[in-house]
């Protein structure tokens, strides 16, 4: 049995793959890469977390020796561009 928390977000991962075509999988494994951000000459460091193909958020790398976990504008909309 599903909390109702966990119900909505089945739901919505369902109707939203009825437009997109894609269903991931809501208990499918969370995993975490760790990449730089190349958009400026920051170079800041980037934790990516994705669930199946789907980002579930950009953060920056706290363990970054340069950007120390601090990241722009400019890298937390990276998951807003197509591809």
């Amino acid at each position: 049995m599903y909390t109702p928390a966990e119900a909505v977000n089945l739901w919505a991962i369902s109707y939203k793959g009825l437009f997109t075509g894609k269903f991931p999988m809501a208990t499918s494994k969370i995993r975490t890469h760790y990449r730089s951000c190349n958009l400026c000459e920051a170079i800041c460091g980037i934790e990516i977390r994705l669930r199946g193909d789907e980002i579930i958020s950009i953060r920056g790398d706290k363990k970054d020796p340069f950007s120390k976990g601090h990241i722009c504008p400019k890298a937390v909309a990276l998951q807003d561009l197509p591809g």
